[in-house]
């Protein structure tokens, strides 16, 4: 049985970002996914897409990021598949890996890609120099949230990710 390896996911975000010197919020993963070489597109959810957030094709490199989603949710979008990508998780037999719309996945490797892309926009050592110097902030995941550029989901999820 696979388990997610949560310590893998954030060891592998804080990498990417120290690859590219980034030490700042907010986190633009449309440039970290360009400059690890994925083309982005958008595509227009159709019936059996209504569900699909986006999804990887790794042949291609490229990540479909649904256009009708809010913008923070194709930041987190874009973020969990390119942690598809750099964990090297395996595709499905059409080729692609698919994020669904639900907000919960009980996949291993769906829980291990969102735990990537929560430790990649929330970064570890950003997140404890911020609530060291606002301690008020650890239960305002609202703020946090604004101060990540993310949602307050996102937040929530960044402190569920441990092993």
């Amino acid at each position: 049985m696979i388990t997610a390896n949560y310590q893998r996911a954030r060891e592998t975000a804080k990498k990417l970002l120290e690859q590219f010197s980034i030490h700042e919020p907010i986190i633009n993963v449309f440039e970290i996914a360009e400059r690890i070489g994925l083309k982005l597109r958008y595509f227009v959810p159709h019936d059996n897409l209504v569900e699909v957030s986006g999804f990887l094709d790794p042949r291609s490199k490229t990540i479909f990021v649904n256009s009708e989603d809010a913008p923070q949710r194709q930041i987190f979008t874009v973020a969990h598949e390119l942690g598809h990508y750099v964990l090297q998780h395996p595709a499905d037999a059409y080729g692609v890996l698919l994020r669904l719309a639900t907000p919960i996945d009980k996949d291993p490797l769906e829980q291990e890609a969102n735990c990537f892309a929560a430790s990649l926009l929330v970064p570890e050592h950003m997140l404890k120099e911020i609530v060291k110097k606002y301690p008020s902030l650890m239960k305002d995941h609202k703020a946090l949230a604004q101060f990540f550029g993310v949602s307050p989901v996102v937040i929530k999820y960044r402190f569920r990710c441990k092993d």
